[in-house]
């Protein structure tokens, strides 16, 4: 997976390397951040955060492919992909999970069942 792989086209919004934005984002489409947010996430698809990009807070979203660091907790309900820079300094909930053997999960990993609501 290369950095194609962090590319949303027209179906979501983008935060650009360098912006730093200070609170919560709601989205009910992708969403790929390239910079630094100090608030939530809550993302209905795809959360996108690309390597050298920050969360400082919490993340709920359906889909992650990750490649930066957040610091807070993740909550996936389908599936997270994790590539090697990709660190959690939280706990992970998923129901599918693909990671590289050199990605940080400080604090814990859940998987649940994904057929349980």
């Amino acid at each position: 997976m290369g950095q194609s792989d962090f590319n949303i086209g027209n179906s979501g919004s983008l935060i650009l390397e360098g912006t730093v934005v200070k609170g919560d984002i709601f989205s009910d489409k992708n969403v790929c951040l390239k910079g630094t947010l100090t608030g939530n996430v809550h993302c209905k698809a795809t959360f996108f955060l690309p390597a050298g990009a920050k969360v400082e807070g919490n993340v709920s979203c359906a889909d992650l492919l990750s490649a930066g660091l957040i610091t807070g907790d993740v909550q996936v309900s389908g599936k997270a992909c994790l590539k090697e820079s990709a660190v959690i300094k939280g706990h992970l909930v998923t129901s599918c999970l693909l990671l590289h053997p050199r990605t940080v999960i400080e604090k814990g990993l859940k998987l649940q069942d994904r057929t349980v609501k």
